[in-house]
């Protein structure tokens, strides 16, 4: 993500960086644009719809960049992607 793309999510939205985590940041090695695709669900609740369409809008970057942040924290076992089914029987991630 450009530094233009990260400046318009954050004029757009609020994200609250936990200190905690913050000074983990060196420990996850991590870049700074994943760490902030991290706030950036960390912010949105513990369960969200992996919708990667809505994903690529709201955080300004398009599905190989998005895919590339999730692949990194899945394997440093920062996020979870479960698949259930919902009240309509309905997978969903």
């Amino acid at each position: 993500m450009k530094y233009g793309k990260i400046m318009e999510l954050l004029k757009d939205k609020t994200i609250v960086i936990p200190m905690y985590i913050y000074k983990l940041l060196p420990i996850l090695e991590i870049d700074a644009d994943t760490f902030i695709f991290l706030m950036y669900l960390s912010n949105k609740g513990n369960k969200i719809i992996f919708d990667t369409k809505l994903l690529c809008e709201e955080f300004y970057c398009d599905i190989k960049t998005l895919m590339q942040y999730v692949s990194v924290l899945q394997e440093k076992k920062l996020i979870q992607i479960v698949v259930s089914k919902n009240e309509q029987n309905v997978m969903e991630e």
